[in-house]
């Protein structure tokens, strides 16, 4: 609904579609180091640290059953197009759609858990990923990992194990911050939906590969895992839900940095976070059914 929401105010004239980047910008920058801040501020007690290696294991295990799937599926595609494939299937919406989505289903304890994939994100995009779009060009950057999503979860991490609370003058406002994160995420994909509306079709079978890769497979072969790791209801279905989320935003942005096919990663997003409308509630009722054999 809040995605129809942006499409409608992008349709409209309420917003201008260039309003869209700043906002991401503003979003990835200060609104989701606030959400990771609150979800440890305020389930520290609750947190444990092998529930925070599991969550860290299995994000990593996504990207390593991904990525061997994609490997497998588009090994005989154009060079030109590879990497773009394989990328967009590896790299999953963990943090601009998984986290606010872990935080309105699961509270601020999943949320918690879900920072974990959005450090592992990070990396894994800042070297694989570069590697991927820019072959033997990339994942050497490393002063690239110093972004706000993996220095705020060094930083609260630290004020875990410290065990450092923030005062309410200082908690609150980042709390706030964070309450908005959600709702804009969502408000802003309803706007790229609008903005690349016109790109969109249905007769790239790469693209279609993809959804099923990342929407269904994935997610599928992760659960009896995630299932093996853990009985903890929070952790398993925070785990399960961050793992189903859509191709990531970032495969329209790293498309237009190394100049590759724009049209193909606004396809795969487009058609990703509309596939997920019907593969979350499905992953997520799988998910249910296996607590009840916990």
């Amino acid at each position: 609904m809040m995605i129809g929401i942006g499409y409608l105010c992008a349709q409209y004239k309420v917003v201008d579609g260039q309003l869209a980047r700043p906002l991401t910008n503003l979003i990835l920058m200060v609104m989701t180091p606030a959400v990771i801040i609150t979800a440890f501020q305020v389930s520290a007690k609750d947190l444990e640290v092998g529930n925070m290696l599991i969550a860290a294991v299995t994000a990593v295990l996504v990207f390593l059953v991904g990525g061997l799937l994609a490997h497998l599926v588009f090994h005989r595609e154009p060079v030109s197009r590879q990497g773009m494939l394989i990328f967009s299937a590896v790299f999953y919406n963990a943090g601009f759609f998984g986290l606010p989505l872990v935080k309105a289903v699961l509270g601020d304890l999943g949320a918690a858990y879900t920072s974990i994939f959005v450090a592992v994100f990070n990396v894994m995009l800042w070297t694989y990923g570069v590697w991927l779009m820019d072959g033997k060009n990339g994942g050497s950057r490393l002063r690239n990992l110093a972004n706000p999503g993996v220095i705020t979860v060094i930083i609260v991490l630290l004020f875990y194990a410290f065990k450092i609370t923030l005062p309410g003058i200082i908690r609150q406002p980042i709390a706030s911050l964070a309450a908005v994160q959600s709702p804009m995420a969502m408000i802003i994909v309803g706007i790229q939906f609008h903005t690349f509306r016109e790109q969109f079709n249905l007769k790239d079978t790469g693209a279609w590969k993809v959804m099923l890769l990342r929407d269904l497979l994935v997610p599928l072969l992760i659960l009896p895992v995630i299932y093996l790791l853990t009985h903890d209801e929070t952790l398993f279905l925070a785990c399960a839900l961050t793992a189903a989320t859509p191709t990531a935003m970032n495969s329209v942005l790293f498309a237009t940095r190394y100049e590759k096919d724009i049209n193909l990663a606004v396809q795969m997003v487009m058609l990703t976070t509309l596939g997920v409308i019907i593969t979350i509630p499905l992953i997520m009722a799988l998910a249910y059914w296996l607590i009840g054999t916990f």
